[in-house]
């Protein structure tokens, strides 16, 4: 199997939609034929450019345009998860964590988040389901209303927001137990 071979599927099942052929998808997005036809394969990874032109071609947006970033490999699918003991705003500058746990594919990504970069801490999370995956939003209450603003939104494969909620569960366990271990010492002292 070629490395990018689902994005090459959806590229054809896109262009099959639209009763297109090779040569179409070459003329609006400005490649040669051949060059649509190795992407339908998988062999190749598109260009940010050639990527833009083949959504703005297929007029995807929201969910369908997140999928084929994710599936022509760019980093829409990068989840940063803030580790305060580990990552403050001082010494996260290339920290490597890991982001997966075993059990499944484990990768090594590097997080460079810049000195004043916010957390934005949340009310709510809002959790739907999409033709791909999950959609999270987050909300805030507004002040003195009970009006939710969404201050983010983050979007995944059904298999990303599996993984996800493995290292939330992880990370879950070890506050509480770092908490009941900080309070068995202040009761000793």
């Amino acid at each position: 199997m070629e490395k990018y071979s689902y994005f090459g599927e959806r590229i054809r099942l896109y262009r099959k939609q639209r009763k297109e052929s090779l040569a179409d998808i070459a003329r609006a997005t400005k490649v040669s034929r051949a060059y649509v036809s190795k992407l339908e394969k998988g062999k190749s990874k598109p260009s940010e450019d050639i990527l833009n032109s083949l959504i703005s071609h297929f007029q995807l947006s929201g969910d369908g345009a997140f999928e084929l970033v994710v599936l022509a490999g760019y980093k829409a699918n990068t989840v940063r998860f803030e580790q305060p003991s580990e990552l403050t705003s001082e010494d996260s500058k290339g920290k490597e964590v890991n982001f997966m746990e075993e059990g499944i594919k484990t990768q090594q990504i590097k997080i460079d988040v810049p000195k004043g970069t916010p957390v934005l801490y949340t009310d709510s999370a809002f959790v739907t389901l999409s033709q791909y995956g999950i959609v999270i939003d987050y909300a805030q209450t507004l002040a003195s209303t009970n009006q939710q603003q969404v201050v983010a939104r983050l979007g995944m494969s059904i298999d990303h927001a599996e993984a996800l909620v493995k290292i939330l569960t992880q990370k879950i366990s070890e506050a509480r137990l770092r908490s009941a271990s900080s309070k068995k010492n202040q009761r000793v002292s």
